[in-house]
């Protein structure tokens, strides 16, 4: 079985839009709410293909998530691609996002499927 999309979103339509879309296209989908809640998660042994993860969240920012991940990862955070989310005009995207893993709110269908397929690879 291939590993799942975790979608780290706080707000609960966008989150699911994007998993109806994602499983609809035959993806296995992972949701959670909030940083901390993927981490769990992570320290539990989950380990997903692909994060889609929203940067601007309360309690735990995106980028207090990776950084976080980073540390008590390292394994995963290296196999694992990250697109990150945000609606925001102006932001620094986090060091170990690569160009194109930008997806803007509202996220186009067409541009979140192609590189959604783009970053999981084969």
């Amino acid at each position: 079985m291939k590993k799942p999309i975790l979608i780290i979103e706080d707000d609960y339509d966008i989150r699911n839009i994007i998993s109806d879309v994602l499983t609809g296209e035959g993806y296995s989908v992972v949701q959670v709410n909030s940083g901390s809640e993927a981490l769990t998660l992570i320290k539990k042994g989950f380990e997903p293909k692909l994060i889609l993860l929203d940067l601007h969240m309360p309690y735990m920012t995106g980028e207090e998530f990776l950084s976080n991940l980073e540390r008590e990862h390292p394994e995963l955070n290296a196999a694992v691609s990250v697109l990150v989310m945000t609606a925001m005009g102006s932001f620094t995207l986090p060091a170990n996002c690569g160009p194109g893993s930008l997806l803007v709110k509202p996220v186009d269908i067409e541009v979140l499927l192609s590189k959604v397929a783009r970053s999981y690879g084969p």
